[in-house]
């Protein structure tokens, strides 16, 4: 099962469901059984806005559904890391660290930690329920033929955004898009190029994304009228080569950019984004 949502209100139902749907089973069996096992994946870091809401959202619904669950929790840092070697260090890292422990559910968050599973949940944790959410634009084809996988796809509505934003702003002549170049950075950036096709004969699109801190915010603190930005940046680099959060980043840049900035992500609201199709 896949589904596709961008309500978080629904996102926590269908994770209550799915945990009954693993565990309610095991859950009767026995008063006295021993605590369930639960290994959460995040694919980032703490502090990481989208995968931390994520993350308290599984457990706030895994404490209410199963009391003293032993819950254990591992960062593959993806956003500050990446590459084959990194990929093969940490697996290299999971098979040390898990080979002698059995875990009764996992749970992945976002992509870099379903990709992982969906290699090597085999060899990793073989017989091992896995509920994954997050993961952009999900193909329900590559869970043919596998067992004990279901989850909640992450999919942006960019063009119900985009006419959203025409619809406010008729006199948009430009839209410039920030993103970044991450791997769920690259795959958003192609839907919101698709999204953007049948946008193109009435608005011209940019895109801006590699860019640092000092150089986005050059670029838009002295953009024409009729210019809106679209902002979908999971973290932005400075000069120095500091990673920036998405929020911070959106801070930054509208302190300087005098046009309306839509988006794509609840959790952009509040800093700085006047809003979108969330």
């Amino acid at each position: 099962m896949v589904c596709s949502t961008a309500k978080k209100t629904n996102c926590i139902s269908l994770l209550i469901i799915l945990l009954q749907f693993f565990v309610c089973a095991s859950v009767a069996c026995a008063a006295d059984a021993k605590p369930k096992r639960v290994l959460l994946i995040n694919s980032y870091h703490t502090g990481y806005r989208g995968s931390d809401d994520m993350q308290r959202g599984f457990i706030t619904t895994l404490q209410k559904t199963l009391p003293g669950t032993d819950l254990t929790v591992d960062y593959l840092d993806a956003k500050h890391h990446a590459g084959a070697e990194y990929q093969r260090m940490m697996l290299e890292l999971f098979h040390y660290k898990y080979q002698n422990q059995r875990f009764d559910l996992i749970f992945s968050a976002d992509d870099d930690a379903f990709n992982l599973l969906e290699q090597y949940h085999d060899s990793l944790f073989p017989d091992t329920p896995v509920i994954f959410a997050g993961t952009n634009f999900f193909q329900p084809a590559r869970l043919q033929g596998k067992t004990l996988i279901a989850g909640i796809d992450e999919r942006p509505s960019f063009d119900q955004g985009l006419k959203l934003l025409l619809q406010l702003h008729p006199d948009t002549r430009e839209i410039v898009v920030v993103h970044d170049s991450s791997l769920p950075g690259q795959i958003n950036s192609t839907a919101f190029k698709e999204a953007a096709i049948s946008f193109e004969q009435r608005v011209q699109f940019s895109y801006l994304a590699g860019l640092t801190m000092e150089q986005l915010q050059s670029r838009v603190r002295d953009v024409k009228a009729g210019t809106v930005l679209f902002y979908f940046a999971s973290f932005i680099t400075d000069a120095a080569g500091n990673r920036i959060s998405s929020n911070d980043g959106l801070r930054r840049l509208s302190e300087v950019c005098q046009s309306p900035i839509y988006g794509g992500w609840e959790f952009n609201l509040g800093n700085g984004i006047v809003g979108g199709s969330l």
